[in-house]
């Protein structure tokens, strides 16, 4: 705000500050309200001062003095705040206009948006200058039948339709009546090519163009009407491409336009080209004279032709209503589902058995079930939590460890928290974890007399009881260490009270009333 209020004529400057903006808008408004005043003021002063200056004897003694003393000391001018540019602004600087064309041929380039040297991180324009871009389309300007263009040398005439449209089923790329629909190649790269004699001209989808690296040139833009009603913006055209479709080759221009469902589409204009020409859409066949012998277009991957095929897919059955895209590839990898052949075989299928249900028990805490959360927030010290649930009552306790707890720390936390309360239990039903598959764990409890029932590879149910508590205490967390998640330990006991004191929908009462016979506190 100083560097503004500094650069305010010497009475609008007194102005604003008696006001003592208190932010830039404000100074800027009040300079702009004494603006108007302060001009009345120099025009006044300017008509009292020529009206003194008309009775002035120019040849008096009084006025050459003055006359002189003015001229001896000139008003100094002071520099500019910011440094003049050396290089002068560009002409109609505040607006660049760029087409979607012109954007595409220089990113192809590697041109800069703005000037004519090379992009690259470090690039710096030489006018350095701040500019808005703007993407619009190129509007049509008048046009005189008078003068006409003539093609540049070597450059395939391009018919030019008043009336583009685009029929709806190649907007859609789907099968229709006075459709064909089949596989070519433009330099190497496989694409689905519609025949639609309702389609004005040839359209290619950008994706291919881009993939392929084509070199596109600016199009007069036009609008194509498609078969919904709405319409569609041409991005470009292609003078020559080349497909290879069926053991022949065909070159021909196209527009690019963003056209879903097929890669190519041939319209109307490309089947003058070839001529009289014979199109079955029964057997979707088109025939015509090509490069002097009789040429068969065919839709090779037709469903029925496929189906035909029995040598390639002997036990797989495709469906009548299957895509033709995703028959094309079960044609193409049918080996895939070839029986296998040779010496040593092998089964890859998992083991197959009855799943054996754990055993009800019948006395608290006799039966428990152990689990870890680990990686939370480090809160207190801790980033663990044990979590030992009873199967039979389901009262669970929750016990915060540390990160780089170890077998004999837990073996510590379990007899202090379960063991002084309700005794060793008999089984303890875990996953593999590392502390649970430790000597000492093993032999520990080998001592006592429990039985160590872990989760196999294929059978992750079996510690399904702590599993789904685990989801249960976290999404309780969650709730309520949301906005500070490392206070998660001082609602750890609270969290507990809570699980305990819930209904439990297995044993129709909650935990607590089921293991100290009464309802909840």
């Amino acid at each position: 705000m100083k560097c503004f209020l500094s650069g305010l004529q010497e009475e609008i400057h007194r102005d604003v500050i008696a006001q003592s903006p208190p932010s830039l808008l404000r100074a800027v408004a009040l300079a702009k309200l004494y603006e108007p005043r302060h001009q009345l003021n120099v025009n006044a002063k300017a008509i009292q001062s020529s009206s003194v200056l008309k009775y002035y004897n120019i040849s008096s003694p009084t006025y050459v003095a003055s006359h002189n003393h003015v001229k001896s000391n000139p008003k100094q001018v002071l520099p500019g705040l910011l440094p003049t540019p050396s290089v002068p602004p560009l002409r109609n600087s505040l607006i660049k206009k760029i087409s979607p064309v012109e954007m595409q041929i220089r990113r192809e380039k590697g041109l800069c948006y703005f000037c004519d040297e090379k992009f690259s991180f470090f690039h710096k324009c030489p006018s350095r200058q701040y500019l808005f871009l703007q993407l619009e389309e190129e509007e049509h300007g008048e046009h005189n039948p008078s003068i006409q263009e003539e093609p540049p040398p070597n450059s395939l005439s391009v018919p030019i339709l008043d009336d583009h449209h685009l029929s709806l089923n190649a907007l859609k790329g789907g099968i229709g009546v006075g459709t064909i629909r089949f596989m070519a190649y433009i330099d190497k790269l496989p694409v689905t090519v519609l025949i639609d004699g309702g389609s004005s001209d040839n359209f290619l989808q950008p994706r291919v163009t881009k993939f392929l690296k084509l070199p596109i040139e600016p199009a007069s833009l036009f609008k194509v009407m498609v078969g919904n009603g709405n319409y569609m913006t041409a991005k470009g055209l292609v003078q020559q491409i080349t497909i290879h479709a069926q053991g022949n080759t065909f070159q021909l221009p196209v527009y690019l336009l963003p056209i879903s469902g097929v890669g190519l589409i041939l319209g109307a204009n490309w089947l003058k080209t070839i001529r009289p020409h014979l199109a079955n859409y029964e057997a979707l066949q088109l025939k015509f004279l090509h490069a002097g012998k009789l040429t068969t277009l065919k839709e090779l991957y037709s469903i029925q032709q496929i189906q035909n095929d029995t040598s390639q897919l002997t036990s797989l059955p495709i469906s009548s209503d299957i895509e033709p895209e995703l028959a094309l590839l079960l044609h193409t990898y049918s080996v895939v589902f070839d029986a296998p052949k040779g010496k040593g075989i092998t089964n890859h299928a998992l083991p197959m058995g009855l799943l054996q249900p754990l055993p009800i028990p019948q006395h608290v805490w006799e039966d428990i079930a152990m689990n870890f959360i680990t990686h939370l927030p480090l809160s207190h010290g801790y980033s663990t939590i044990m979590v030992v649930v009873d199967r039979l009552s389901k009262f669970g306790h929750f016990i915060a460890l540390k990160e780089n707890f170890t077998s004999k720390i837990v073996a510590y936390a379990f007899v202090n928290n379960i063991v002084k309360l309700y005794g060793v239990p008999k089984p303890i039903v875990s996953d593999r974890d590392r502390v649970f598959l430790s000597s000492f764990w093993q032999q520990l409890f080998k001592a006592q007399g429990t039985t160590l029932s872990m989760s196999s590879s294929y059978h992750l149910q079996t510690d399904g009881q702590s599993e789904a508590l685990n989801k249960t205490l976290e999404m309780y967390l969650r709730c309520f260490v949301f906005d500070h998640p490392k206070t998660w330990v001082p609602m750890l006991p609270w969290a507990q009270f809570w699980y305990n004191s819930s209904w439990h929908h297995s044993v129709g009462m909650p935990p607590f009333q089921a293991l100290y016979g009464r309802e909840p506190p």
